[in-house]
């Protein structure tokens, strides 16, 4: 080979072998800034995450007490209308009623008969 073209071969070599340490300094940066950038995604998520857990577990929290104060209320509406719903009426009471005030010696004959 002439030395011209030993010359010309080296040079486009050389200007190769540079383009591409170039281009390996830009990827590494670029995979520097990437794991950067990652990192603080990650510690912004687990920062979320434990947000979100919190306020799970205190939604959780007033779920049960309010699940536990409407528990109590309706026991304590149960035990109210309990009381209040003592006496019922058998059928030998609802016949004795209905006699007493339609049949022949009951009010009702008293009322129209007099």
């Amino acid at each position: 080979m002439p030395p011209e073209q030993v010359c010309a071969a080296h040079g486009i070599l050389y200007d190769l072998v540079v383009h591409l340490r170039e281009n390996q300094s830009q990827l590494y940066d670029l995979a520097w800034e990437s794991a950067k950038r990652t990192a603080g995604i990650t510690t912004e998520v687990e920062t979320l995450s434990e947000a979100t857990k919190a306020g799970f577990a205190a939604v959780s929290k007033r779920q049960d007490a309010s699940d536990a104060a409407l528990a109590e209320g309706f026991a304590e509406m149960r035990k109210l209308i309990a009381t209040k719903n003592r006496r019922r009426w058998s059928p030998a009471q609802i016949v004795a009623l209905i006699t007493a005030v339609v049949g022949p010696t009951g009010i009702a004959a008293y009322v129209f008969w007099r």
